[in-house]
């Protein structure tokens, strides 16, 4: 568990401007009073109107430890991917990046703001991918020794099968029984779809082509 150590509720800097009052410091970042305003608003034009000032401090305290947490796994996350994540938002808004961020600025709003929290986003979800990719990536070959290894039971299929029987006359000579699997296998090899091949295999001497049946998979033998 990633911990936060928070303390020193609102104090001053000696020598720093009124915007960089420090309201709270986690695991000795600072976060001040000037970056609960700006992200309480940023909540509040995201679509978070009812935004409070505890809830920006919630986000920003989280936002704190995901970046923490991507130092413990020495992963950095570069000015060039939060302008790329900066520039995403924007086409996704049908704007630029240099109109989204005069956007963000009318509103009231330092686009470092945002950026802040895109780069905090970027690191977790590097976090998640790092520990989590190996075990969400399946191989063919895994793939392969699952369905060898299934129980083919519990898999059915229906088929629609057609029965064709060659008659052997009763009495007849021997060798019958050979000549007419001689001619099972012609019409196996002449066979080749059920529009052509039952017409022809009706068309046959001693030949009966049944009406067409249904059978289970499990009904069936191997």
């Amino acid at each position: 568990m990633i911990g936060a150590i928070a303390a020193g509720l609102l104090f001053a800097l000696p020598s720093g401007p009124a915007r960089a009052q420090v309201a709270i410091i986690v695991n000795g970042d600072p976060i001040t009073v000037y970056d609960i305003d700006q992200r309480t608003k940023l909540m509040q034009i995201a679509g978070q109107k009812g935004a409070t000032r505890q809830q920006a401090i919630e986000e920003l305290i989280g936002d704190k430890l995901k970046l923490s947490a991507a130092k413990g796994y020495k992963l950095e996350i570069s000015k060039s991917d939060v302008d790329n994540s900066f520039a995403n938002l924007a086409r996704n808004v049908r704007n630029t990046p240099d109109g989204f961020a005069k956007g963000l600025q009318g509103a009231g709003i330092n686009p470092d703001t945002l950026k802040a929290r895109l780069k905090a986003d970027l690191a977790w979800s590097q976090i998640i991918r790092g520990k989590f990719q190996s075990s969400l990536q399946v191989g063919e070959k895994e793939i392969l020794t699952t369905l060898e290894t299934r129980n083919t039971k519990d898999v059915g299929y229906e088929y629609v099968l057609t029965p064709i029987l060659f008659v052997i006359a009763r009495g007849a000579a021997e060798g019958a029984a050979e000549g007419r699997k001689r001619d099972a296998e012609l019409l196996r090899l002449r066979f080749l779809d059920c529009n052509s091949g039952i017409p022809f295999a009706r068309a046959l001497r001693d030949v009966v082509v049944r009406e067409t049946i249904r059978r289970n998979s499990a009904d069936l033998s191997p």
